[in-house]
């Protein structure tokens, strides 16, 4: 499992990115990347696919990035759901440019039934 401290040590200015938009960007990123997909670049693959979103994010606000779903004030929740597009942005960034690269020198990303 990476942290933010992993994502920030390959995109500097992703310190900026609210703590709670951090945790979700992170929560989103675990569940995007299967670590059998990726072989042993599971976390490289995880910290520049969650710059990626960073990056949209400071960009373009939460409604590129990270779409708030629900609010709740009591007790302070959120939640957070990815557009169903992302992937169409990841040659924005050269950190979405970078996992689209460790993904197709995956092996097991290009066997069937692997998203």
């Amino acid at each position: 499992m990476i942290t933010w401290v992993d994502v920030v040590n390959v995109a500097p200015r992703l310190a900026t990115v609210p703590v709670a938009t951090q945790a979700a960007i992170l929560v989103a990123v675990d569940l995007l990347c299967e670590c059998d997909t990726f072989e042993n670049k599971c976390d490289l693959a995880k910290t520049y696919l969650a710059a990626h979103l960073g990056e949209l994010y400071l960009q373009g606000g939460s409604g590129q990035a990270l779409t708030v779903m629900s609010e709740k004030v009591g007790d302070v929740s959120r939640t957070f759901a990815l557009p169903a597009n992302w992937r169409d942005t990841l040659d924005t960034t050269q950190y979405g440019l970078t996992y689209k690269m460790i993904l197709d020198r995956t092996l097991n990303a290009h066997l069937p039934l692997v998203c």
